[in-house]
């Protein structure tokens, strides 16, 4: 699936996104120059996720740069960088009920948990889900460095 923006996954009509419980991946290039600070490898350059639902892992080029939980969202990724193309990959993980949620609106032969839960129903308010963003790059030694 294509998201050509950074929403919530309660905002898509398909039932398999806004009610998906587990791990989604987003995937994007990230080209740096030569000269860009970062570039080198080693040097802190801190790639900031804005907001995300609930916990995401960054990984530069298949390197983990980190997983983080709570604000800020935010890895450094200086050591996994290289000048040209860097392949970006944010893994975010949400929470079980909106999956439980959605089952309780499909007839028992089409959900897909079984759970002793019954707090959860169709009725209950889903949780906001997935990367939001804005993802910003922050170079070491600039305003706002952790």
């Amino acid at each position: 699936m294509e998201f050509p923006d950074l929403v919530s996954w309660l905002e898509r009509d398909e039932p398999g996104i806004k009610f998906y419980s587990g791990t989604a991946v987003y995937r994007k290039t990230l080209e740096l120059a030569d000269d860009s600070p970062g570039s080198a490898g080693g040097q802190p350059l801190w790639l900031d996720l804005g907001d995300v639902r609930e916990l995401a892992e960054v990984k530069v080029n298949g390197q983990s740069c980190g997983i983080v939980w709570s604000p800020p969202f935010r890895v450094d990724i200086g050591g996994a960088v290289k000048p040209g193309a860097n392949r970006l990959e944010i893994e975010v993980v949400n929470f079980w009920p909106n999956r439980i949620i959605g089952d309780d609106g499909l007839p028992p032969e089409q959900r897909l948990t079984r759970t002793n839960i019954r707090k959860l129903t169709k009725d209950t308010q889903r949780m906001e889900s997935g990367l939001f963003g804005p993802v910003t790059l922050q170079i070491a030694g600039t305003a706002g460095d952790p």
